[in-house]
């Protein structure tokens, strides 16, 4: 999902997501006893309308067209095939979702922001290296996690200069809304 998905892709995640949830939710409601607690964290977005959002995995894909433009390092074809499954929710969904499946009532919901960038707007336009920095941080956190698939998909030789290309796409935007990261703590108790 990104800013240029059309709107039924949008649609068929988040519908993926109700769907994945409630049967979540369903399964807990099982194993938990009556009364009994579960708290959940989810990494959310602030937007109801998705393609408002900018993801570091924009910036991903980015990376990966870069190698395309370096013949014979990534086929665009493989890169137009690739597709990464995450959807964040939005808020409201979540609830919709907690409501609608009926086994859990919501005790406490909170948003956390987490700003990562400590830098004023006076201050960003003279620490190029501090965003490399960050870029760099920020392209770890990504490789951890997706370095694996990355790597079953377009072979390991593409890693190191694919994340390269990253944390240079990440410095170069230094005003981007990806240098905060929103998280959904949700405490629940089952009916």
């Amino acid at each position: 999902m990104a800013r240029s998905s059309p709107a039924n892709i949008i649609k068929a995640y988040s519908n993926q997501f109700q769907e994945d949830f409630t049967n979540f939710l369903s399964s807990r409601s099982k194993e938990i006893i009556r009364q009994g607690c579960m708290v959940l964290t989810f990494v959310v977005r602030r937007n109801p309308n998705p393609s408002h959002e900018h993801y570091c995995l924009e910036l991903l894909a980015k990376s990966l067209l870069d190698l395309v433009a370096h013949v014979g390092i990534v086929k665009e074809a493989d890169v137009d095939s690739f597709n990464l499954l995450i959807y964040l929710p939005y808020k409201e969904e979540v609830v919709e979702i907690v409501e609608k499946e009926g086994s859990f009532e919501i005790k406490q919901l909170q948003l956390f922001v987490m700003d990562t960038d400590p830098l004023s707007k006076d201050e960003k336009v003279r620490n190029k290296e501090f965003y490399m920095k960050m870029g760099n941080n920020i392209a770890n956190t990504f490789r951890v996690g997706l370095e694996h698939i990355l790597c079953c998909y377009f072979g390991d030789a593409i890693l190191d200069e694919l994340f390269r290309k990253f944390v240079s796409h990440v410095a170069d935007d230094p005003n981007s809304s990806m240098h905060q990261m929103v998280s959904l703590v949700v405490s629940l108790t089952k009916k």
